[in-house]
């Protein structure tokens, strides 16, 4: 397994190179000696590899004491471990109050509720979203990139949307085959960029301290939000003729048969 290092401000991979050490710059890495929160470790992954930058800078056997003199006098500047370390930031559901099993609201301290942790990467509502001004609107939290109209209804791939709603099926071809054009865009998108999304991407558009989230989501910039089921890309393995869906209103998660009819709600970008 492949080992990395921080040595100052850039994290190195031992490729394992025979004669001069040859490092590969995977990242940018900050060490902060007063706030060890802030040496955050992120890995940028596309298709399970590491995408590099500055690839192969190699460094001669000689500076190979020098190394370990400074790992010896400053180990601070040094992080050891492996890849599999790496981990993801989960956006924060944004629930901010706590309730008793009778529903009554109660004070947060200490009761280890979500409104009193409030775990995740968290964005004021005025920072959360861009509208790009080309019918998309990009979330700054996740980087996804969604259709602004949450409920177009162009016929796309040949798939006739007028009612709104598709089959799992005709969703994702309507999806896949969604371009620059279509439903308001000028992205310059072409077919083959959009595509439905998965379950944990639609999960991310909810705020869990609201009621109504669609009525939220067309407060921040959204078009034609339905407060009801949108289809994900997930398949449900517990019975595969079924797929997951998000009730974009309450939050509510359920498995469908495929054959159901539930509003499309495309997505591009992500890793």
């Amino acid at each position: 397994m492949p080992v990395f290092f921080a040595v100052k401000d850039e994290i190195y991979r031992d490729t394992g190179d025979k004669g001069d050490i040859a490092f590969e710059t995977v990242m940018s890495y900050s060490l902060h000696p007063l706030y060890p929160s802030e040496n955050a470790l992120r890995f940028s992954t596309r298709n399970s590899e590491l995408e590099t930058r500055n690839c192969f800078r190699r460094l001669p056997m000689k500076r190979l004491p020098f190394i370990l003199f400074l790992f010896t006098i400053y180990p601070s500047l040094f992080t050891l471990g492996s890849v599999c370390a790496a981990t993801i930031n989960l956006p924060a559901t944004g629930q901010t109050k706590c309730y008793d099993s009778a529903g009554t609201e109660i004070s947060c301290a200490g009761t280890g509720h979500d409104g009193d942790k409030k775990m995740g990467v968290t964005m004021d509502d005025a920072g959360r979203f861009t509208s790009n001004g080309n019918g998309t609107i990009t979330d700054n939290l996740t980087g996804l990139i969604w259709l602004q109209n949450a409920n177009c209804t162009d016929t796309i791939g040949g798939i006739v949307k007028s009612s709104g709603t598709l089959t799992w099926a005709g969703s994702l071809t309507w999806s896949n085959n969604l371009a620059s054009g279509s439903c308001s865009l000028s992205d310059g998108s072409t077919a083959g960029q959009w595509r439905l999304p998965t379950l944990s991407e639609l999960e991310s558009l909810i705020n869990w301290e609201v009621a109504n989230s669609a009525a939220w989501l067309g407060s921040q910039g959204f078009a034609n939000v339905q407060a009801k089921n949108y289809w994900s890309s997930s398949s449900s393995a517990h019975d595969s003729r079924g797929a997951w869906s998000v009730n974009v209103y309450d939050g509510d998660v359920y498995s469908y048969n495929k054959l159901a009819d539930f509003s499309v709600w495309p997505v591009r970008g992500g890793l």
